[in-house]
């Protein structure tokens, strides 16, 4: 992953500001992204999962105005530390807020869906 992400940088020509990751505290992407945002000097952000998905596709068609998203990708960590999964929102740049989602399921390894993580 650090070889591609490096990569990309050299191909595009830009050195990021920031670089962002995942809430996750245990996603090993994480400790690639604090390193490579310290070793560039950039500001390092921490993103919801499925908020990511949904700006990502609208970023991707030059829509900068609110929307309704969807993203079904399954878990991602929600803003109070819980289990998040197939989730409806309401995204306006880098805000959002959950307009709906899912009914909470189980977790592999029987992590509650209630549960805080981390």
């Amino acid at each position: 992953m650090e070889e591609t992400a490096w990569a990309m940088i050299e191909r595009l020509g830009v050195v990021p500001a920031a670089v962002a990751h995942d809430l996750h505290p245990d996603f090993p992407s994480i400790r690639l992204a604090a390193a490579l945002a310290e070793e560039l000097g950039a500001e390092l952000i921490p993103v919801q999962h499925h908020h990511a998905h949904v700006a990502a596709v609208a970023a991707e068609h030059g829509h900068d105005a609110p929307l309704l998203g969807l993203s079904f990708d399954g878990f991602g960590l929600g803003t109070g530390d819980e289990a998040w999964g197939g989730e409806l929102f309401f995204v306006d740049g880098a805000e959002f807020f959950r307009a709906g989602h899912l009914f909470p399921l189980l977790q592999p390894g029987g992590m509650s869906p209630h549960a805080k993580c981390g």
